[in-house]
C-alpha cells in the first residue's frame, strides 16, 4: 500500500523528518495519477522502500543505503508530486540515480516549488531542519501584496491573499517569513493609504506546526477521486481516519545535527 497523508502539513512533515534522520539524498518528480502505483511498485522492487525497521538496521550496519518513497496529490491537476529519499551507502547494483543532497545550496529538497527544506539555527542548540518559502515564491508574494494594495478595488484580492499566507503550515522558517510579509503589508498599506492601518491583516501569525501522528489513506482512494475530477482529499478523511500506527521508525539513522525543530501547536492545513 502507498499511504497518502490527508493533511498538506503532514505531507511536508514526513520527508522533512526523513531528511533530519539522515535521508538527505533525494530524487523528486511528478507523475500522472494513473501511473503512481506503478512507479511506487518499481521503487519498492529496486530500493526496498517498504523495508522494516530490522531490515533497515541491518542494511545500515552493512553500509547499504536505505530509502523512503513519499507522494502527495498536486491540487488543481491530475498528478502527484513524489520524493525518493536515500541515506548515504551502497546503492542497488546497476542503479545510478541523479541524487541531489538536501544539505547543499542549490540542491535543497522542495515542495511544489514553493517551500524548501533548510537547516536553521535553533536557540541554544545546533542547526535543525525546517521548511521555508523559496526566495522566488517569497518575492512573488511581496509583489502580489503591493499590487493588490495599489490596485483600485483590490481589497478583496488582498484579503484573500493574506488569508492564504496566514494558513501556511507553521514550520519555523515559514513563520518567520510570514511575519516579514506582515511587516511588508503594513508598510505598503500605510504608504499607499496615508498612514491608515490595514483592516485585512489577520490578528496573528500561524501557530507552530505540531508533529502529531500522521493520518493517511491508501493511494488508490486518492487516485480514484483525482481521476473523477474531485478534490484529492475527502474532508471527512481528516476528521474520521485513525492516526497511523507507525511512522518513520529508524530513529538510530538520525542525522547528528538534530531531529525536528520546534515545539508545535497546530495542525492547520495550508
Amino acid at each position: 500500500m502507498v499511504p497518502v497523508t490527508v493533511f498538506l502539513s503532514q505531507a511536508m512533515q514526513q520527508p522533512l523528518r526523513a531528511v533530519a534522520k539522515g535521508y538527505s539524498l533525494h530524487v523528486t518528480g511528478r507523475v500522472p495519477a494513473d501511473r503512481l502505483l506503478a512507479l511506487a511498485a518499481k521503487f519498492e522492487a529496486i530500493f526496498q522502500t517498504d523495508a522494516s525497521y530490522s531490515t533497515r538496521q541491518s542494511r545500515r550496519r552493512r553500509g547499504v543505503a536505505n530509502y523512503y518513497f513519499f507522494a502527495h496529490p498536486r491540487r488543481g491537476s491530475t498528478s502527484f508530486d513524489w520524493w525518493l529519499l536515500s541515506t548515504e551507502g551502497t546503492p542497488p547494483k546497476g542503479v545510478n540515480e541523479p541524487w541531489r543532497d538536501a544539505s547543499k545550496q542549490g540542491q535543497r529538497l522542495r515542495y511544489q516549488d514553493r517551500f524548501e527544506a533548510v537547516q536553521m539555527p535553533a536557540k541554544g542548540g545546533a542547526p535543525r531542519w525546517t521548511w521555508r518559502l523559496t526566495q522566488r515564491y517569497y518575492a512573488e508574494l511581496e509583489v502580489a501584496i503591493s499590487t493588490a494594495i495599489r490596485k483600485r478595488g483590490g481589497d478583496d484580492e488582498l484579503a484573500q491573499l493574506l488569508h492564504g499566507i496566514h494558513r501556511m503550515p507553521g514550520f519555523r522558517g515559514v513563520r518567520g517569513q510570514v511575519a516579514a510579509l506582515r511587516r511588508h503589508t503594513v508598510a505598503e498599506w500605510r504608504r499607499a493609504r496615508d498612514g491608515a492601518e490595514c483592516p485585512h491583516l489577520p490578528p496573528r501569525v500561524q501557530g507552530f506546526q505540531r508533529y502529531t501522528a500522521v493520518k493517511s489513506v491508501p493511494a488508490e482512494l486518492v487516485i480514484e477521486r483525482v481521476l473523477k475530477g474531485l478534490d484529492p482529499i475527502d474532508f471527512e478523511w481528516r476528521r474520521n481516519v485513525a492516526p497511523d500506527a507507525t511512522e518513520i521508525p529508524d530513529v538510530s539513522d538520525a542525522d547528528p545535527v538534530g531531529a525536528m525543530h520546534e515545539p508545535q501547536e497546530t495542525t492547520a492545513d495550508a
